[in-house]
């Protein structure tokens, strides 16, 4: 039970995208119903919370609410009504009937309380949610979940976020609900009641294009604001839209940079696929049709999507938010242009720059040079055995390149180099299309050492 206390806690919790302080996660009023039998996990139902208002019980400050509970989101409903209270010791949850279905004081080890409507003797937990080790290390504080249960029953409890104010988790023998945190829960549950469709049929023309940022995410710990760092940049370009063998087929162009590193991609081609119901993009089938929000559970996998809009240069585009349980990767597919992306972990993306039928939006983003160490600029194949290593050496170094396919990797340069930019074509063996093959730049200086590795997809 611990394992799948620890795999729940950490699946569907604190996708911390998009929102600009860590306290907005806690607006998400996405949940979810499932059941845990012999290691087997059925999801039964979403729930939908609606904040109504704030009122006074028995001299304490409650939020009303009433929740939908669904397996299909356009189709029959079970609503029904709860006050939660949380203050500096305590927390309290009502029925519709002002009936207790849960109370403690949460700064307390060991007491008798409230839970699931029983008084019960209960003991306090604190729930280790990281990812190192050892874990008898942690050390609680305000951000630590904080688990209450049944001395006799330990199958029965519920968590806590006393630093956001909500109940994470409640488990009753193997009923569980959980509370959908995280961003791309947030910005579906805001959108839900927006009533906005979109269709996606695109009428691109060629030289139409975007560039898309992806940017590193956290938190900083005493403010709690969201704080960025640009990754990398992607720029998409409609180079050709042809018929082959009577089928529909775009042409996309992709080049980048990488802010960290400092390097330019490799150029890269893609081939969409377009039918009179679908783009096929990156082996991605993404329907032609008009999206809405759709929320439901399919089998046994939880489907959320909700339509948001975002604003280049006063002007708004929508985008298809989606959010499927059992994928590690949330989709958000442009209504204006024939691709998705994806966003994981602590890395999110944003459309910068579009130019659609001629006319721009925003500012494109342009790679720098960087000058404060010896690295690559650029890597690219020149042909079938050679490729263009571009590189800055910052004092006078021996410049060492390894290239190949894993343990073939043979070294294809090695000099002693002034201070300077080079760009210097090197002869390989024969590179085999759609392979991929790694470079290893090394250098040695009176000063510094070290090493850089990169690679590219022959062509």
């Amino acid at each position: 039970m611990k394992i799948f206390l620890t795999l729940i806690l950490t699946t569907f919790s604190l996708s911390t995208f998009g929102q600009t302080n860590w306290n907005e996660i806690a607006k998400s009023n996405l949940f979810f119903t499932a059941t845990y039998v012999d290691e087997i996990n059925t999801n039964k139902s979403i729930v939908l919370r609606e904040f109504e208002k704030d009122t006074i019980i028995e001299n304490k400050s409650f939020q009303k609410y009433k929740t939908l509970e669904f397996e299909n989101f356009d189709k029959a409903k079970v609503q029904s009504s709860y006050y939660e209270s949380f203050d500096k010791h305590s927390y309290i949850k009502l029925d519709e009937k002002l009936k207790p279905i849960h109370s403690v004081q949460t700064n307390k080890d060991e007491q008798e309380g409230i839970i699931f409507g029983n008084r019960k003797n209960l003991k306090l937990e604190y729930v280790d949610t990281r990812r190192s080790f050892p874990r008898d290390s942690l050390i609680p504080d305000e951000q630590t979940p904080k688990k209450f249960f049944e001395i006799e029953n330990p199958k029965n409890y519920f968590i806590i976020r006393t630093d956001l104010q909500v109940k994470e988790l409640e488990i009753q023998d193997t009923l569980y609900t959980k509370h959908l945190l995280g961003d791309i829960f947030l910005k579906i549950s805001e959108n839900i009641n927006s009533n906005r469709s979109v269709n996606n049929q695109h009428k691109n023309v060629i030289g139409d294009e975007i560039q898309l940022i992806y940017r590193r995410k956290w938190y900083n710990e005493e403010t709690g604001n969201a704080e960025y760092e640009n990754k990398q940049f992607k720029n998409f370009k409609i180079v050709s839209n042809e018929i082959f063998d009577n089928q529909k087929v775009i042409t996309l162009e992709e080049n980048g940079y990488s802010f960290l590193s400092g390097v330019e991609e490799q150029l890269k081609e893609w081939k969409i696929t377009v039918t009179d119901s679908a783009y096929v993009f990156d082996g991605f089938e993404i329907p032609i049709k008009n999206y809405k929000t759709d929320l439901k559970i399919e089998d046994n996998t939880i489907f959320l999507q909700s339509i948001s809009e975002i604003e280049i240069e006063n002007t708004k585009f929508s985008l298809i938010n989606q959010y499927y349980s059992e994928g590690y990767y949330n989709p958000t597919i442009l209504s204006f242009f024939p691709m998705l992306y994806y966003e994981v972990g602590n890395v999110e993306g944003y459309i910068s720059y579009a130019k659609l039928n001629g006319i721009e939006y925003g500012k494109k983003s342009e790679r720098t040079y960087l000058k404060d160490n010896t690295r690559i600029w650029s890597l690219k194949q020149v042909s079938v055995n050679s490729i263009e290593v571009h590189f800055f050496v910052v004092e006078d170094s021996e410049i060492e390149i390894e290239f190949g396919q894993e343990e073939n990797t043979k070294t294809v340069f090695k000099n002693k180099l002034k201070k300077g930019e080079y760009k210097e074509v090197i002869k390989t063996d024969e590179l085999k299309p759609n392979e991929y093959y790694g470079i290893n730049f090394m250098y040695q200086s009176e000063n510094s050492s070290g090493n850089q590795t990169n690679g590219l997809y022959a062509k």
